[in-house]
């Protein structure tokens, strides 16, 4: 009986730490901000707490050093594609979002159509703190969902983190040879009409408490969107982990609900004229394409 127990209490204390942290991690950036090294630090000092300090160095060292990589390459694509001569993209990701939507729009841009229909500056203010709470989520749902895999499921979470860094440095190779403007970016240059970049307004903070600072912004890194493919694929893989707890129904339904995630940040970074929604479409085939290997 105690036995039969265990795997379900356990299950439910670590879906119980995983919607903490999907709580309090916000809440940390609402109010000052964490970068992804601080979130990563956060963890390794639970898993001390846990008594699994040296056990987390282990098993996440390489990954940790991998990501970082593939951050600095990322902040290093637009100049790199500088150096190649590489064009940037601005006029056909607008077309193809036009010929996308043209049912919806009748030719006007989706972004600029939204911010027509829910105007920034008289939407209510609690829907748009709820937008960016999702927003934010794309700075730690990967990690987030990488150590409730550890916590739980090691197989499961090698196989995610090597999925995701495929994801990332296929990523960051489109970024560099084809560098690609988001829609904010268009708007300022003339080739859409007036769009607010409404995450990144003056409500919201700016800057994070972040112990890395090497990492140079690439404001063209926007196709594919890894806004929406970092939780998408983290949801996938929550609800792989959700199929393996035969008794814990709870446990279950809060891990699959957890597609809502990239869903509704799909809804605030098209809105908010961060992204087109053809760069989430590229994030979901790069996606696809690495859950094949």
């Amino acid at each position: 009986m105690t036995n039969n127990k265990q795997p379900k209490k356990r299950s439910l204390n670590i879906t119980f730490i995983y919607i903490g942290m999907l709580t309090l991690i916000p809440l940390g950036i609402f109010t000052r901000g964490f970068g992804l090294d601080t979130i990563i630090l956060t963890f390794w000092l639970i898993a001390i707490l846990l008594k699994r300090g040296k056990e987390f160095i282990k098993d996440w060292f390489i990954f940790i050093i991998l990501f970082w990589v593939y951050e600095t390459l990322r902040g290093w694509a637009d100049n790199i594609a500088k150096i190649l001569h590489r064009p940037l993209i601005i006029t056909q990701t607008i077309q193809a979002d036009k010929f996308l939507f043209y049912w919806l729009t009748k030719g006007q841009n989706l972004n600029f159509w939204l911010q027509q229909q829910l105007p920034p500056q008289t939407t209510n203010h609690i829907f748009l703190i709820f937008l960016f709470f999702f927003y934010t989520m794309f700075f730690w749902f990967w990690a987030g969902t990488g150590f409730l895999l550890w916590l739980n499921n090691k197989k499961l979470f090698k196989e995610y983190m090597k999925k995701l860094l495929t994801l990332s440095f296929l990523s960051v190779t489109i970024y560099t040879l084809f560098p690609t403007a988001p829609p904010w970016y268009a708007s300022m240059k003339g080739f859409l009409p007036h769009l607010d970049r409404i995450m990144w307004s003056n409500v919201f903070p700016k800057s994070g408490i972040s112990y890395i600072h090497f990492w140079d912004q690439n404001y063209f890194a926007a196709l594919p969107s890894l806004h929406f493919s970092w939780p998408l694929l983290a949801s996938i893989f929550l609800i792989k982990y959700a199929k393996t707890l035969k008794e814990n129904k709870l446990a279950k339904y809060l891990l699959y609900s957890t597609i809502m995630v990239p869903l509704i940040i799909l809804f605030a970074i098209v809105y908010g004229a961060e992204h087109y929604v053809i760069d989430a479409i590229a994030g979901l085939f790069l996606i696809f394409i690495v859950l094949l290997f």
